[in-house]
């Protein structure tokens, strides 16, 4: 009992010792405190500098800065701000005054200002090793998908309710929209990757453009760029392992893929879905959205749904080309209406024409016309790249000769809007363009394969029934452009007229 007692008194006298020696300490050492945390401050400002520095350096280069970075900024420049130049000037005045008609310095004012000085260097040591920072940024996941000049038409308004309701069913992992060159797939996709972000049904979502001639380690990084990540790998199996990785995180993730032109090999990429119907959840993992002309690229891609994108009304087209060109009034009233018809509602054919006559005199006007009443698109400005060039992609991709004689045939026939199967049969067993075929009803079997094909790519549309199909006007001038520099077409024309 009497060591216990023994203890705690030596305890107690120890605390006690320490907390007057701290006290004096405070008392006689009061200026080189003061003057430890002026330095202190002074760190304090050389280190929010250097840190300012780099976020500066960061910002220029189009990096996020940290959470943790910005909040101790934030507290170092409440510190400074608290003025302490002026405050330790007083401080140091009032710690000089002596008591006693100044025969003895005043020690409570010492002891006041001297412990303050500790505390504040402590306070300030801790925001100097908090501010040790290996990085003060990172890069984000660049944003690429952007929708501009999506205008929500009737046409396109079921369309997009159609996909966003086939991306939330469990079952379904791939979802494919379809339509003529020029119709509107890409920016509609591009609306769907907003939609599903806005709405919360994907976490993230990365946009690759295909087109017709697959990049593998291309669409690898314009993935990765999306997702913000950086592969070590170098090879494109390598690049796979490191991107199927990626996806697997519980992260619900839209992967969308524009422009196919033919079967791509998802597991080469890094894309794997085995998993996915497994998960459960409505549209937990990884998803797949996809574009292409062609309707059987979709079904080679095994989308569970597919959804076309058809041409704008008349109405919806003549909006799009007024908001492109700006108002329009007195003759070129009249004829906008008729360049508007001329287009036969494809977006990308209107935005071209809008966008080229815009702020133009009547005569580029009429000179526009005459080049669409004559067949002759190409001659337009802007109409070469944007609407002929897309359009005679896809006949080079028919790779049939008997596909693309067909469609040439269509092209060259009286009247585009209604062609009978019946002629192109005729047309095409009499002319012999058929190889291996002797009979009507080998002849007939054929045709309808190619009338199938030609649909399947968008360059042919489905008739008033079932004998027959009609050609945009806009593909139709585009094979006659392209039969016109096979002069054995030009013959078949004659024939058929």
């Amino acid at each position: 009992m009497q060591s216990i007692v023994n203890s705690a008194t030596s305890t107690v006298a120890e605390y006690t010792f320490g907390v007057i020696k701290r006290g004096i300490g405070y008392i006689i050492y009061v200026d080189s405190n003061v003057q430890d945390l002026k330095e202190q401050v002074g760190n304090l400002e050389d280190a929010r500098g250097r840190v300012q520095h780099s976020v500066d350096r960061a910002i220029r280069n189009a990096e996020k800065i940290e959470a943790d970075v910005l909040k101790w900024l934030s507290n170092v420049d409440k510190k400074l701000t608290e003025n302490f130049e002026e405050k330790l000037k007083k401080d140091e005045e009032k710690a000089k005054k002596k008591c006693f008609f100044a025969l003895c310095p005043n020690v409570k004012s010492r002891y006041q200002v001297s412990k303050k000085a500790v505390d504040e260097k402590h306070a300030i040591s801790e925001l100097l090793e908090q501010g040790k920072f290996d990085k003060v940024s990172y890069s984000p996941p660049i944003e690429g998908v952007v929708t501009k000049g999506y205008k929500a038409f009737e046409s396109r308004t079921t369309t997009l309710k159609g996909i966003m309701e086939a991306l939330k069913e469990s079952s379904v992992r791939i979802v494919g929209i379809y339509g003529m060159a020029g119709v509107g797939k890409t920016t509609l996709a591009k609306e769907v990757s907003a939609r599903v972000k806005e709405e919360h049904l994907f976490d993230e979502v990365a946009m690759s453009f295909v087109t017709d001639n697959p990049d593998i380690r291309k669409i690898q990084g314009e993935i990765a760029d999306m997702l913000g990540l950086l592969y070590e790998k170098e090879t494109v199996s390598g690049r796979a392992m490191e991107l199927r990785e990626r996806l697997k995180t519980d992260k619900r993730i839209l992967i969308v893929l524009d422009d196919l032109w033919q079967k791509l090999d998802l597991e080469e990429v890094g894309i794997s879905l085995e998993d996915e119907a497994a998960k459960g959840s409505s549209i937990a993992g990884c998803k797949i959205l996809l574009t292409s002309r062609s309707l059987d690229v979709l079904r080679l891609m095994h989308a569970e749904k597919s959804f076309e994108v058809e041409i704008l009304s008349k109405e919806e087209s003549m909006i799009l080309f007024v908001k492109t060109v700006g108002n329009i009034s007195g003759g070129y009233e009249r004829r906008a209406n008729e360049l508007v018809e001329k287009c036969e509602g494809l977006p990308v054919a209107i935005l071209a024409i809008a966008n080229t006559l815009k702020e133009k005199d009547l005569a580029s006007w009429d000179d526009a016309l005459l080049q669409l009443r004559r067949s002759n698109p190409s001659n337009i400005e802007g109409m070469q790249d944007n609407v002929y060039s897309t359009i005679e992609l896809s006949y080079k991709w028919l790779r049939n000769e008997e596909a693309q004689s067909l469609f040439l045939i269509c092209g060259l026939h009286p009247q585009s809007f209604d062609i009978p199967v019946f002629d192109l049969l005729q047309y095409s067993f009499g002319l012999d363009l058929l190889e291996g075929i002797y009979t009507l009803e080998e002849a007939r079997k054929r045709i309808d394969a190619l009338v199938h094909k030609l649909k399947a790519s968008s360059l042919l549309l489905e008739g008033k029934g079932y004998e027959w199909v009609k050609m945009h006007d806009l593909i139709r001038d585009v094979s006659i452009s392209i039969a016109s520099i096979n002069k054995g077409m030009w013959v078949i024309r004659m024939q058929i007229i």
